[in-house]
């Protein structure tokens, strides 16, 4: 009984010793997660946010420090770098928004929300590392890669421009090569089979794709990272290539932004429009009724009846006094 009770305390002592280690590397990696070098690199615009947790959103700022929690949002007109562990690089498209959703020491997990980013990771993860990135129900592995993420209301695009990147759309793992632009839409029969995420997302096409075909924020970031970049899957190789990219790309960034500014001047006349309409019912609103008063029939004066008039008696005629006869003999 003894040495039973004795192996029963081993097992208790060697279950507490386990657990202590796993949270001792839990707080290590928090710790190292912490000291990972986040921070925003350089904005062009004045519409850009921060919002760590739930906290309120500030406004940003070139070498703000950001990390897990942290969300990036920017406006119209606007673009964002921000950098991790100064090897990692990503700009954020205008009306955009980002999520830091995990910074741990061996993993780091970026989610768009909404618009478009690129990304650049310029030295290539350690085997033990992982750096994901998810939109909506899906997710891609990232290792020494660059690339365009685009979120759209009704797809999500990713052109591979260097690297390789495993996208998981649902139970299907989609592999996209260098050159390749791989695009995934909302579909109605993509339910999982049990204990899984469903995903309301499938693939409809996979196809090459060359520098022509990126936006004005893709552009604009292969020419600022030409030097750290392999161009030549998607075309972009000779002097005159640059050169025509570059007007391109000045051409494309003025169409968005006349885009946004008529898409927030109608938004601005369609709040005035709405306030104008409200302010008019409320002013030719009928006043509430009140119930009308009842109305009082009028008191019928009874038919005053004349009064019986009392008959005139005649007064008794008196015998009129007459002297008395003389009589004279």
């Amino acid at each position: 009984m003894n040495g039973k009770n004795r192996l029963g305390r081993w097992a208790v002592m060697a279950l507490a010793i386990f657990f202590l280690a796993v949270n001792f590397k839990t707080l290590a990696d928090e710790v190292t997660a912490e000291s990972r070098r986040f921070s925003i690199l350089s904005l062009s615009g004045s519409e850009a946010y921060v919002k760590r947790g739930a906290g309120r959103e500030t406004k940003a700022a070139a070498g703000m420090p950001l990390g897990q929690g942290s969300t990036v949002r920017t406006g119209a007109g606007t673009t964002l770098y921000f950098t991790a562990d100064d090897d990692k690089t990503i700009k954020l498209d205008s009306n955009s928004q980002v999520e830091i959703t995990q910074s741990s020491a061996k993993k780091l997990k970026l989610t768009l929300k909404s618009g478009e980013l690129f990304f650049n990771v310029e030295k290539p993860l350690e085997e033990d590392e992982e750096l994901t990135f998810d939109a909506a129900q899906t997710s891609m592995s990232i290792r020494g890669t660059s690339g365009l993420l685009q979120f759209g209301e009704d797809s999500i695009d990713l052109y591979l421009i260097e690297g390789h990147v495993n996208w998981n759309v649902g139970t299907d793992s989609v592999s996209v090569e260098p050159g390749q632009k791989a695009v995934i839409v909302k579909g109605t029969d993509s339910v999982l089979p049990a204990n899984q995420m469903d995903s309301a997302y499938r693939l409809e096409s996979k196809e090459s794709f060359d520098w022509q075909d990126l936006g004005a924020v893709g552009l604009e970031a292969v020419l600022e990272q030409q030097e750290n970049l392999d161009l030549t899957a998607i075309g972009l190789e000779t002097e005159e290539d640059f050169a025509q990219a570059a007007e391109l790309a000045v051409e494309l960034r003025a169409r968005q932004t006349a885009e946004e500014a008529a898409e927030e001047q109608a938004e601005t006349v369609e709040e005035t429009q709405e306030v104008r309409v409200y302010r008019t019912e409320a002013a030719t609103e009928p006043e509430t009724e009140t119930e009308p008063e009842t109305e009082m029939e009028p008191e019928t004066e009874a038919p005053t009846q004349p009064a019986p008039s009392e008959p005139e008696t005649e007064a008794p005629t008196q015998p009129e006094e007459t002297e008395p006869a003389v009589f004279t003999i």
